[in-house]
C-alpha cells in the first residue's frame, strides 16, 4: 500500500477498489483457465498469491507494421504511451531534464492519449523542470502521425511501471526505433531476446539517464571501449525485426487460442 501511494500517488479508495477487484477476479476464475497475452502475467499473478491456470498465447496480440521507413531523425528521445503517471510520463520528463544538463539542445517529444487535466499537468511539470523549450507535445495524435513521429525518433524512453506486453514497445520497434524501459516483468519476459530494448532498474531515473548519455557519448567517441561495446549496437537489428514479424496482427495465433479454449 505504501508503494502504491508513493510511486503512483494513489489514494486509499483507489487502492481498496483495486484490492476488491483482485479478490473478485480470484473468485471468478478459481476453476477456469485464464488466457493471457503476456509471458509476465503468470509470474505476476503468482507473486500476488493468485493461483489459477494461466495459459499464454504467443503471439496473442500484434500491431500493424509501421508504414514509414528511412525518415530523417527529428527527435532525440520520445515518450509514446497513455499520458499517465503509471506509464511513466513524469519520469520521462525527469530523464529529459537530466539529459539537458549534459546537452542543452536535446529535442524531446511526448505523445499519446491525454485528458485535458493531465495535458496541463505534464506541461506544467516541463516548465517547472526548465525543459519546456526542449519538449514538444503531440497529444491524441492519429495513428499515422504517431507512427511517422516514432520513425523520426532516435530513441523511445518508456519508464512504465505497469504493463502486460506493451504495444508501445512493439510499435516503436516496428518503426525501427530502439527503446529504453524499466525492467519490470512485462519488459523482462517479453523482450529478453533483443538488445534493441535496454532494461534499467525500475524507478531509477538516474540509471536511465546515465544509460542514454553513455550511449550518445559512445556514438561520438567520448567514453572508453567498454561502454562503446555496450551501446554502439543498440539498434533494431535482425532479431528484433524477426520479433516484429512474429507479432504483427496477422500472426495472432487463433488456432492456438482455440486449442487452449477447448
Amino acid at each position: 500500500m505504501k508503494n502504491l501511494r508513493v510511486n503512483f500517488n494513489y489514494g486509499l479508495s483507489k487502492i481498496l477498489r483495486g484490492y476488491i477487484r483482485l479478490k473478485l477476479f480470484t473468485l471468478a476464475v478459481c476453476n477456469t483457465p485464464v488466457l493471457a497475452v503476456s509471458k509476465s502475467i503468470p509470474y505476476e499473478l503468482e507473486k500476488l498469491g493468485v493461483k489459477v491456470d494461466v495459459r499464454v498465447i504467443d503471439p496473442g496480440v500484434g500491431v500493424n507494421p509501421c508504414p514509414f521507413t528511412n525518415l530523417g531523425k527529428v527527435f532525440d528521445v520520445t515518450f509514446f504511451a497513455r499520458v499517465t503517471p503509471e506509464k511513466g510520463v513524469f519520469d520521462f520528463l525527469r530523464v529529459v531534464a537530466g539529459l539537458v544538463r549534459w546537452r542543452r539542445n536535446i529535442k524531446a517529444l511526448v505523445m499519446g492519449f491525454a485528458g485535458d487535466e493531465m495535458a496541463v499537468k505534464v506541461r506544467e511539470m516541463a516548465s517547472e523542470l526548465g525543459i519546456a523549450g526542449n519538449v514538444e507535445f503531440r497529444f491524441n495524435a492519429p495513428r499515422d502521425e504517431a507512427m511517422r513521429l516514432l520513425a523520426q525518433s532516435k530513441l523511445v524512453i518508456y519508464p512504465t511501471r505497469l504493463d502486460s506486453i506493451s504495444l508501445s514497445v512493439l510499435e516503436a520497434l516496428s518503426c525501427g526505433t530502439p527503446v529504453i524501459a524499466y525492467a519490470i516483468p512485462a519488459i523482462r519476459f517479453n523482450y529478453a531476446d533483443t538488445r534493441a530494448v535496454i532494461k534499467t532498474k525500475p524507478l531509477d531515473i538516474e540509471e536511465m539517464t546515465r544509460g542514454q548519455s553513455r550511449r550518445w557519448r559512445a556514438r561520438h567517441g567520448g567514453v572508453g571501449q567498454g561502454s562503446r561495446g555496450v551501446y554502439k549496437e543498440v539498434h533494431v537489428g535482425k532479431r528484433s525485426k524477426n520479433r516484429m514479424e512474429h507479432t504483427t496482427i496477422n500472426n495472432v495465433d487463433i488456432k492456438q487460442l482455440l486449442r487452449l479454449v477447448h
